[in-house]
């Protein structure tokens, strides 16, 4: 959307949810910051996004706005700045209790049943599984093995959402690094987003890589492009991304579902966008 059309958006969003308009303003600049978050958002403005980043801002501010975060600006922060390059808690983390639509009473496994809680875990990833978007939260790459439907990134934060509502799961001490590479096809570089999974008393580093090396980055109608032609905000976008998969990958086991079993958890999977590598890298 152009820079009108999200003005217009977050303003009658803030009028339908009964939101102040100038506090809808702050969430808006407040999650421009998380989303460039390596930099603290300097020298980034809505006006200066693309057309794409902003569709992206709005789904955050207004997920921020409707789940009431606008709370955050209404009292005196708690904790420190975060360091450059590291959020301690990412705005795809912060949960509200509609996206699993149980209470959290009815949800916490009891730590004197643990076959219980394992039951009721796989039970909350099912219906968590369930609710995704097949049109836009799976994509089918084909396997050896048959088509296997993997999750976007969106799909791996709605996810992390809902069992972070649950189980008091955080992603934390969030960094985005840059590595510089050369090798004989020249140079290139690497984004590394990494961090610390806490779930219940246990935690899990996790990392997502993504490089200008990736054929997505690098190739454009048959042709490599030049290093300074790839769009560096995409990479390390990209790198952020493949991190909230990783984690999703651990609390499920893999980054991707058999077609038969998402039949029956009674997803769409005719709805599911399909890839096919015909063409070669």
């Amino acid at each position: 959307m152009n820079f009108s059309e999200f003005m217009n958006s977050v303003l009658s969003l803030a009028r339908t949810a009964g939101v102040r308009e100038k506090t809808a303003l702050q969430v808006v600049e407040h999650e421009l910051k998380r989303m460039f978050a390596a930099t603290h958002g300097i020298g980034v403005s809505v006006k200066s996004l693309s057309d794409e980043e902003r569709d992206q801002l709005w789904e955050r501010a207004k997920q921020a706005i409707l789940s009431n975060e606008k709370d955050l600006f209404s009292r005196a922060p708690t904790t420190s700045s975060p360091e450059m390059g590291a959020p301690s808690e990412p705005a795809e983390m912060v949960p509200t209790e509609s996206e699993v639509g149980m209470t959290e009473a009815e949800l916490v496994p009891s730590s004197a049943a643990p076959k219980t809680a394992l039951d009721r875990f796989s039970s909350i990833v099912k219906i968590a599984v369930k609710r995704l978007d097949p049109r836009s939260q799976f994509v089918v790459f084909p396997h050896q093995e048959g088509e296997m439907a993997h999750l976007t990134g969106s799909a791996a934060r709605a996810l992390l959402r809902s069992l972070g509502l649950v189980y008091k799961m955080r992603l934390v001490d969030v960094k985005i690094e840059r590595e510089d590479r050369e090798d004989e096809k020249g140079k290139y570089y690497i984004y590394v987003a990494s961090g610390r999974l806490i779930f219940g008393d246990g935690e899990v580093y996790v990392e997502g890589t993504a490089s200008t090396r990736n054929k997505f980055f690098w190739m454009a109608k048959g042709k490599t492009k030049e290093l300074h032609e790839i769009n560096e905000r995409d990479v390390r976008k990209a790198a952020l991304t493949e991190l909230y998969k990783e984690c999703a990958a651990w609390l499920l086991g893999g980054r991707a579902f058999p077609i038969e079993m998402l039949k029956r958890l009674g997803v769409k999977v005719n709805l599911i966008p399909k890839v096919s590598f015909s063409q070669g890298g």
